[in-house]
C-alpha cells in the first residue's frame, strides 16, 4: 500500500480512493490534510492514531476500517456537526484530545511532551534523536506560561519533568546547555530551599498547595517524565 491520500480538494489521490478523497474538502480546509508515509501499512485505529499524536498540528483523523483508511486534518480542521461526518462512507471520526503532548501557544517554539519516564542524559539523547534538546526555560514569563499549561490538564499534573539545565562542577553554578547560566535570581523560578546544590539536574516538579509548576534539583539517575523543545 503506498501513501494514502491527498490533498483536500481532492487533486491528488489514488484511484482506489477517488470518490471518497474528492468530498473531503466539505470538512478540511484545502490542502490542509496530512499524508501518510510512503509505503505506511496502518491496520488500525491505534496506529492511526500514533501517527497523528507524532504532529503537532493535527487535531484528529478519519478512519475507515474496510479499506484501512486514515486521513489526518491538521489544526485548521473546520469542525462539523456529527451528521456531516458521513462525507467519507463508512468512516468515524476521532478527535485528539488537546492534552496531547503537544503544547501549544509558545509561537514559534514547539514544545512536546515525552511520557517516557528516563534519567536526564536518556531524555536529552531521546530530544535530540529528533533534533531537538530538553527545553530551556530561560526566563520568568516562560515558567509561567509553561506552568498555566501543564496545570490546565490534569494528565499534565502530578509528574515531575526534566528540563534543560546542571550543575556545573567547577564553577558550582548551574548552567544550561548553551553554557548560559541558569537563572537563580529570582526565587520565583524555584521551590522552596531550592537548589540544595547537592543534586546536579534540574527538573519542574508539581507543587499541589499552589498549583505551579517550579524547578527543583535532582540526582540525574531519578527517572522522569521530559518536555522537548524544537
Amino acid at each position: 500500500m503506498v501513501s494514502i491520500l491527498a490533498k483536500c480538494d481532492g487533486t491528488e489521490k489514488e484511484d482506489y480512493y477517488t470518490k471518497e478523497m474528492s468530498l473531503i474538502n466539505n470538512v478540511c480546509s484545502n490542502s490542509h490534510t496530512i499524508s501518510l508515509p510512503v509505503g505506511d501499512t496502518t491496520k488500525s485505529v491505534a496506529s492511526c492514531a500514533r501517527l497523528c499524536s507524532d504532529q503537532m498540528r493535527c487535531v484528529g483523523f478519519f478512519y475507515k476500517s474496510a479499506d484501512d483508511m486514515c486521513v489526518l486534518c491538521n489544526d485548521t480542521f473546520v469542525s462539523a456537526d456529527p451528521s456531516s461526518l458521513a462525507v467519507l462512507p463508512g468512516s468515524i471520526f476521532y478527535q485528539r484530545s488537546e492534552c496531547n503532548g503537544w503544547l501549544r501557544g509558545f509561537g514559534d517554539t514547539k514544545l512536546k511532551i515525552h511520557f517516557d519516564a528516563v534519567n536526564r542524559n536518556t531524555a536529552q539523547s531521546m530530544c535530540e534523536a529528533d533534533n531537538g534538546h530538553l527545553v530551556k526555560i530561560k526566563d520568568m514569563a516562560l515558567m509561567s506560561q509553561l506552568s498555566n499549561v501543564l496545570t490546565t490538564c490534569s494528565s499534565y499534573q502530578n509528574f515531575g519533568y526534566w528540563t534543560d539545565g546542571t550543575l556545573d562542577g567547577v564553577t558550582g553554578t548551574y548552567q544550561f546547555s548553551d553554557g548560559s547560566e541558569v537563572p537563580m535570581d529570582s526565587p520565583e523560578f524555584w521551590e522552596a530551599y531550592a537548589p540544595d546544590q547537592y543534586d546536579t539536574c534540574i527538573r519542574l516538579r508539581y507543587m499541589r498547595v499552589s498549583n505551579m509548576y517550579r524547578w527543583n534539583d535532582m540526582d540525574c539517575e531519578r527517572k522522569y517524565l521530559f518536555i522537548c523543545e524544537y
